[in-house]
């Protein structure tokens, strides 16, 4: 029996020999691509000559032979360059041209602190998510962001008509300021054809032809590049109509007629946005958003009279509480953003074309991709942690409640008609009651299921 199975043993120390010699060599390999990829990380990569030639000053700054200093050039943060020009431009700004109206002279004092803020977040900031076009853009935002809210913080503890008369020294432009009406009235006449007129279809013409028409285009093409998901977009969007109408009582310009909520804004300006930040997403390859769910691969139908492939979408909001409450949270959050932009005109006594509605659609065109991104990492538990970007978005839009609804003392008078009232009362109980009944026990038994299978 030994004499037997000896060749047994023989044969499986043999085989355990290979397999040893097969895993030295192979930890060998790894161990050589990893030592290989580590050089060519420390390597400096040289960039394309063509670009930084463009780029170059004339005077010979320019070298074709070490093209690498001109990386060192854009990565490198340059401290010490940027302190010695920084306090240039401060002394500049302190000794020469000085206003002599004191609020001007704190307008240039607080202007000041701004800047080194910005430059202290620019070079020392923790980076965020984003690290395209470059890191330090996104920092610049960062701090950009803190300084709002603590412009914001610092308007909340002012008097309504101390508030108002600042934005005059900021801006000057007439009108800013004083109280005004919405001349405009949108849902004045809802005719599309109008045989008395000379222009058949004058009540369409003119609200075609309107600022807000080109403002919801660019918008919502860049809240695509925002949501990165035409579903959660789509959801946006007609949260919005249905608080325009919500709010018609506070704010009369959000009253219009029906063709202006569906065919100008929501299946006009709405959808050729969105389709179009979309188009230019998948073009240029950047990262899609999952809130709501995924799509399957294409499943290839051979029957003539059916399409040719199907599309299955997963539902994956359900997937976790956590999920649900940051998706309802983030669709809740951009709705508001929106709101507040026609909250400040009303409250604050902003004209529509003042410069101040544009500047802060510009610092939250900033802050928004980069905080947007932290919440869907998180929401997805892709992340440990909130990112920073979020909380100072959400510490904005918090700041900005907080002034509007301070400075509203006396404007909104009219009560919600019952009609709105109760109908989002019922809706509201049944979305985040059912909401309730689903994760305590339908999603945790599917949960425990999983766990003992």
């Amino acid at each position: 029996m030994s004499k037997a199975s000896s060749p047994n043993l023989n044969y499986k120390k043999k085989r355990g020999n290979r397999n040893s010699n097969k895993n030295k060599n192979t930890k060998k390999v790894q161990e050589t691509i990893h030592k290989k990829e580590k050089e060519n990380d420390q390597k400096e990569e040289p960039i394309k000559a063509g670009f930084f030639k463009r780029l170059a000053i004339p005077g010979g700054l320019y070298d074709k032979e070490s093209p690498a200093k001109y990386q060192r050039l854009v990565t490198n943060p340059l401290s010490i360059f940027v302190m010695l020009a920084i306090c240039t431009y401060l002394i500049y700004l302190a000794f020469m041209n000085v206003p002599s109206e004191r609020p001007l002279r704190i307008i240039r004092g607080f202007f000041c602190g701004c800047i080194i803020v910005v430059m202290y977040g620019a070079l020392s900031f923790k980076d965020t998510a984003l690290l395209r076009p470059h890191p330090i853009y996104w920092r610049i935002g960062k701090a950009v962001g803190l300084l709002y809210m603590t412009l914001m913080l610092f308007l909340l503890f002012q008097k309504p008509e101390e508030t108002r008369k600042l934005f005059t020294h900021l801006f000057s432009y007439p009108g800013i300021g004083e109280p005004f009406q919405n001349s405009r009235n949108y849902a004045g006449d809802c005719r599309i054809y109008t045989p008395e007129l000379p222009n058949k279809f004058n009540n369409v013409y003119e609200a075609t032809y309107d600022i807000f028409i080109v403002a919801h285009f660019v918008g919502w093409m860049w809240k695509a590049f925002l949501l990165r998901e035409r579903v959660m977009c789509w959801v946006t969007g007609i949260l919005f109509e249905i608080l325009e109408i919500t709010l018609v009582h506070q704010l009369p310009n959000f009253g219009e007629c029906w063709w202006d909520h569906l065919i100008l804004d929501l299946f006009g300006c709405n959808w050729l946005g969105i389709e179009l930040g979309m188009y230019i997403i998948k073009k240029f390859k950047i990262k899609e958003f999952h809130w709501f769910g995924r799509v399957n691969p294409k499943k290839k139908v051979k029957t003539k009279w059916l399409p040719k492939c199907w599309q299955q979408y997963q539902w994956e909001l359900f997937d976790n509480p956590k999920r649900f409450g940051w998706v309802m949270f983030i669709v809740f959050f951009m709705s508001v953003v929106d709101l507040m932009a026609f909250y400040w005109k009303t409250t604050l006594y902003l004209p529509t074309q003042c410069a101040v509605n544009g500047l802060r659609l510009l610092i939250w065109w900033i802050v928004g991709p980069f905080g947007l991104r932290e919440a869907h990492d998180y929401a997805l538990s892709e992340s440990k942690s909130l990112g920073d970007g979020t909380l100072i978005g959400i510490g904005m839009l918090f700041s900005e409640i907080l002034l509007a609804y301070k400075c509203s003392e006396g404007l909104f008078t009219n009560p919600m008609p019952n009609n709105i009232k109760y109908p989002w009362m019922v809706f509201l109980s049944l979305w985040f009651g059912g909401a309730l009944i689903y994760f305590a026990f339908i999603w945790k038994k599917k949960k425990t299921q999983k766990k003992q299978n």
